[in-house]
């Protein structure tokens, strides 16, 4: 009887400690997990910028559910900044899951609106030296947001609609 407890309690525990590790892995590739034409996982980062609690839950609870991880930037329309952010985290985000390989750093490209003003104007390539490795990308202005796309390696680039303020995406092949 005791035999029969100890493995139900051992299966029990095992049982548990899957579960738990495919919640924390859930949190790599989202509910909706996309790949690419390779059959590789693609991992996403999504930037919130907004002014207000009520921009950032909404675009928060958006992020989670497509599988995006939130970082909320106040003050988005400061280029330097935004690079500075993604330089600095891009290779830290998702600490437990440790099988994934991040590159140090994204290639980036930003356009930006300016809410005070109503007047678009696009960070050129003359911000971008101060961070090794970043490369250009044409931004697509989408709304009154700010509008952030990522290439990694020859991910193909894609215009994303922009809700809640959302700069996205940020994308990675997962090998």
């Amino acid at each position: 009887m005791m035999r029969a407890l100890r493995i139900f309690l051992c299966l029990t525990f095992v049982i548990l400690i899957n579960d738990s590790f495919e919640a924390d892995t859930s949190m790599c590739y989202g509910k909706y997990p996309i790949y690419n034409a390779a059959g590789k996982l693609i991992k996403r980062v999504c930037l919130i910028s907004g002014s207000d609690s009520y921009t950032y839950d909404g675009a928060e609870k958006y992020c989670r559910i497509y599988g995006m991880q939130p970082l909320v930037i106040q003050n988005a329309n400061a280029a330097k900044v935004m690079l500075q952010i993604l330089a600095e985290v891009v290779n830290q985000l998702w600490p437990e899951c440790t099988m994934i390989n991040w590159p140090e750093l994204c290639n980036v490209g930003i356009n930006g609106r300016k809410s005070s003003n109503n007047q678009w104007y696009t960070y050129t390539h003359e911000v971008l030296p101060l961070y090794a490795n970043f490369t250009w990308i044409e931004g697509i202005p989408l709304g009154n947001c700010l509008t952030l796309k990522v290439l990694n390696g020859n991910l193909a680039v894609k215009p994303y609609p922009c809700e809640w303020e959302i700069a996205r995406f940020c994308e990675y092949d997962v090998a």
